[in-house]
């Protein structure tokens, strides 16, 4: 199917067999045919229903800051009529889960530092990866060589920032842009105060309570991975930054100390906003919420 898809890549390349698959996207392993099967390629074939402007954030990513501090890089992007393949080097590498029990100081810190330089070369673009995670930074443990993959649902800071300021104007009826670009705005710090003080009462009931339904419509992006998404992402704070990029950092070093291939197993927000409590205890969460303008309170409050 492949194949078909993109007649050229049969000319060019042996295509062995599928090593990865995404929502968005499958990765084959491939030998060029003019170097003998000695140079391999990852080939990511990227599905048909995926947005232009997905495919071309993540092209320009690979393009600007690719091949550099363990990031991987493109060598060749084919197109045939709604399809769409990266050609990019392929790295052998091990599984997460057959190295993070016996990690050393030495190689954790080793392991760290390329993960955080990788991901500081990416915000210096102004770029949030949105799905850091182990399967995403590729480790070759024999040769200790690491790589930074998969920049599918990558975010552009600014513009992203831009578009849900512009659409909690629309939503919350606030008259200019600016005052929602400060970190917390006296009108928002204002609302957040009087929600604390009338709690929700439709909490395990199968209605909606008045105070639910004069609240604004929220938008913001849940893109990443369970497990591994920030608490603002969780609370659908509208104006997420690269910190959310550090926060995934964090669990996966969290992972590597604790021994566990995945160390919160949340399959929803509600469970991992309990699971990060859990941890950090209800007031730290609270004046999280507090800090980004949320209105939060413990479930034990009801």
């Amino acid at each position: 199917n492949l194949k078909k898809s993109i007649p050229l890549l049969n000319e060019l390349f042996h295509i062995h067999c599928k090593i990865g698959e995404g929502t968005f996207s499958s990765v084959f392993l491939a030998t060029m045919k003019s170097s003998n099967r000695h140079k391999k390629f990852a080939l990511k074939y990227l599905i048909p229903t995926c947005h232009p402007e997905r495919i071309e954030r993540e092209l320009q990513c690979l393009q600007q800051m690719g091949g550099k501090d363990h990031i991987v890089s493109i060598d060749l992007c084919l197109r045939h009529q709604g399809s769409v393949v990266f050609v990019m080097p392929y790295m052998k590498h091990d599984k997460f889960s057959e190295y993070v029990r016996d990690m050393t100081v030495e190689e954790t810190k080793d392991y760290m530092r390329a993960l955080l330089s990788a991901v500081r070369r990416v915000h210096q673009f102004n770029i949030i990866h949105r799905d850091v995670k182990p399967s995403n930074f590729l480790y070759n443990r024999a040769n200790r060589k690491y790589l930074l993959v998969d920049f599918g649902l990558a975010q552009q800071c600014t513009e992203y920032n831009a578009k849900n300021l512009e659409a909690i104007k629309t939503n919350a009826g606030t008259t200019e842009i600016q005052s929602m670009k400060r970190k917390r705005s006296d009108e928002f710090n204002s609302n957040a105060k009087k929600d604390a003080d009338i709690k929700c009462n439709c909490f395990g009931k199968p209605k909606v309570c008045a105070l639910c339904l004069t609240r604004p419509q929220q938008t913001a992006p849940r893109a990443g991975t369970p497990g591994f998404r920030a608490p603002e992402v969780l609370l659908k704070h509208p104006s997420q930054t690269p910190a959310i990029d550090i926060w995934a950092c964090g669990v996966m070093m969290l992972c590597i100390l604790s021994g566990t291939q995945v160390f919160f197993r949340s399959p929803d927000d509600c469970t991992a906003l309990a699971e990060i409590t859990t941890i950090f205890g209800s007031r730290k969460v609270q004046q999280c919420a507090e800090k980004l303008g949320m209105f939060y309170y413990h479930v034990y409050d009801q």
